[in-house]
């Protein structure tokens, strides 16, 4: 299966590179592209795995100030297996109908976000370290999935009984 990814250059979402690192017939695009480019490069390929920031307005881009992915990509789209791992990437798939085999809500990935979400029992070091575990840990049961195609193993991988960010997560993972 021919893949584009759609990884918006982003230390703090370094870790998704794991995702498709070494992954077969796979095209990424992790730097700035116009969107002529990206419009045929979509549709040159079969899946598309949109990784990085965003809202539910779409896949933030590469200088952060506008989307590399937003409501006018839908119809080709459409077409296409998607993954869409971002922050609210639930919100603009069900507004725009578009059907993935794989999406997210909020995803918690770092410690000022685990704090926003009451997820820190007081101790910063622990928070912080099991949001790297966390990001760790979802990166690898997704690409396993993909190797194995089978994306409903995420929730088997993907899984801890202390990790406060792991169970918050494991309820903004959805998949088809």
């Amino acid at each position: 299966m021919k893949t584009l990814v759609i990884h918006p250059f982003d230390l703090s979402t370094l870790f998704l590179c794991s995702i498709y690192l070494n992954m077969d017939d796979c095209t990424v695009i992790r730097s700035n592209v116009s969107n002529k480019e990206l419009i045929r490069l979509i549709d040159l390929n079969d899946r598309i795995i949109m990784l990085g920031h965003g809202t539910e307005l779409g896949l933030i881009g590469f200088n952060k100030t506008k989307y590399v992915i937003n409501s006018k990509h839908i119809n080709l789209l459409k077409t296409k297996e998607c993954i869409c791992v971002w922050c609210n990437a639930d919100i603009f798939v069900r507004e725009n109908n578009l059907s993935c085999s794989l999406h997210t809500g909020m995803i918690v990935s770092d410690l000022d976000e685990a704090i926003t979400y009451s997820l820190v029992d007081g101790n910063v070091y622990e928070a912080s370290k099991n949001a790297v575990l966390s990001n760790l840990l979802l990166a690898k049961s997704i690409k396993e999935a993909l190797i194995n195609n089978d994306l409903s193993s995420i929730t088997d991988t993907y899984k801890s009984d202390d990790n406060q960010i792991v169970l918050f997560n494991m309820k903004n993972i959805f998949i088809k």
